[in-house]
């Protein structure tokens, strides 16, 4: 695999990009209640949902029924309960095409309800570059046979290659034959543990977008860890902590004191423009003084479309208020994921950060319940380059190899854990209320 090579994206349907288990088990209750027999509980339905052939999980629920009487009184409530669509999957594969990666369709379903939940995303068969199904596979999931024929058929490296589902089986069978794991964890309830834990989580594939365009760049990462990570880090800003007024409202605010009015979305605007400024992350953060001087670039910019500022005084002014440790709060999780995570591992904290980020840990109260807390400025190097997960590893006592890291940024977080070889767990900033929590009990199995 080298940095040109073309990455691959498969993607499960039921429960991935379609939330079929609620509307499956609201059609089996249905039928049931059409056929006087007892409808299913929930727990019993996830037991044998997707696991099996449908005529075989109907005769498992329902010992000796007619399959054929079943199976048309299912089918026809398709329209009244139709599969929710869990993904933005044109814009996924509009992204994937400008990134150059190669999207895929494995299911176990039957190709014309395939059909029909593709239809309900609002793409065909003929957007995917392949499409494999219970009707064209000679071997079903999870049996990791299932894998190895879309790398001989397609001429897919393993290395290359990238599996996104819901199901514990499918991360296993898919590592098995070589695949990156990617969980989303939006499927049914009552899943029994991995054997493997995988190496990404996501709370929904559309987290993934942000990913693809550095996707290729995975195929050399390291593939030695083991079965689970043995430490954990967490970023700090936007995934432990959010600011109280952030730097569009600080600035309004200095500018409002003297006496200039400047509306707080059109100053964002203005950082957005600036925002290229920032990217070369691993030398940005890397110390204080660089973190300094690129701060002071961005906000005198932003200041002086709005007024003089000659000596840089209210730029540097609204830097002071805004990274000062009073102006960050705890996210409503946070604390309840640092303790998850510090109940059977080493607990850090890595981010890209001025040198006083323990203050702000202190000021929030989250210092207690860590390990070890490592700025970019202390480490030398920002995220994503290895030398900052290597620092907190090390910190932590283990190898980057063996962390599990938490964080917002699809680049800096996800990316480069997973290419200094450990494992990610993606938060984007607007994750409903629980997925950190839920996310992380599935990373760490």
């Amino acid at each position: 695999m080298t940095m040109g090579s073309v990455a691959w994206l498969v993607l499960d349907v039921d429960d991935t990009l379609v939330a079929t288990f609620e509307v499956a088990l609201a059609k089996a209750g249905e039928v049931a209640g059409l056929m006087g027999l007892p409808a299913p509980g929930a727990r019993r339905f996830a037991q044998l949902y997707g696991r099996m052939p449908f005529a075989d999980c109907v005769l498992r629920l329902h010992p000796g029924v007619d399959v054929d009487t079943y199976t048309a009184h299912y089918d026809s409530l398709a329209n009244t309960f139709p599969a929710r669509p869990l993904a933005d999957v044109p814009a996924l594969l509009a992204v994937a095409a400008r990134a150059g990666v190669q999207v895929g369709i494995l299911t176990n379903g039957p190709g014309y309800k395939t059909e029909r939940k593709l239809d309900a995303l609002g793409v065909r068969a003929g957007d995917f570059t392949f499409v494999r199904h219970a009707d064209n596979s000679a071997v079903r999931k999870p049996d990791s046979r299932a894998f190895a024929a879309l790398l001989a058929d397609f001429a897919i490296d393993a290395g290359s290659a990238w599996y996104v589902s819901d199901a514990p089986a499918d991360w296993d069978s898919s590592a098995a034959a070589g695949f990156g794991t990617i969980a989303v964890t939006s499927g049914p309830p009552f899943r029994s543990a991995p054997a493997v834990a995988p190496d990404l989580v996501v709370h929904g594939v559309d987290a993934l977008t942000a990913l693809l365009p550095v996707l290729h760049r995975l195929g050399d990462r390291p593939r030695r860890h083991g079965p689970r990570p043995t430490a954990v880090s967490f970023d700090a800003g936007f995934t432990l902590i959010e600011h109280i007024r952030s730097a569009p409202e600080v600035v309004a605010g200095q500018l409002a004191a003297a006496g200039v009015r400047a509306d707080p979305a059109e100053l964002q605007h203005r950082f957005d423009d600036l925002a290229h400024v920032l990217a070369d992350s691993a030398r940005v953060w890397s110390s204080d003084q660089e973190i300094g001087a690129v701060l002071r670039t961005i906000y005198r910019e932003v200041v002086e479309r709005s007024a003089a500022d000659p000596d840089g005084g209210l730029a540097d002014a609204a830097i002071e208020e805004y990274t000062r440790a009073s102006n960050w709060r705890l996210r409503d999780d946070a604390q309840l994921a640092l303790r998850v995570a510090a109940w059977s591992h080493p607990v850090g904290i890595l981010a890209n950060w001025q040198s006083d980020l323990a203050t702000v840990c202190e000021a929030v109260g989250i210092a207690g319940l860590v390990h070890a807390i490592v700025p970019s400025a202390r480490a030398g190097v920002g995220k994503p380059a290895g030398g900052a997960f290597a620092a907190v590893a090390g910190a932590l006592g283990r190898s980057p190899a063996e962390l599990l890291h938490i964080g917002d940024d699809a680049v800096a977080d996800a990316f480069g854990a997973l290419h200094a070889g450990g494992r990610a767990v993606l938060i984007p900033v607007g994750a409903p209320a629980g997925a950190l929590r839920k996310s992380l009990e599935v990373a760490l199995s």
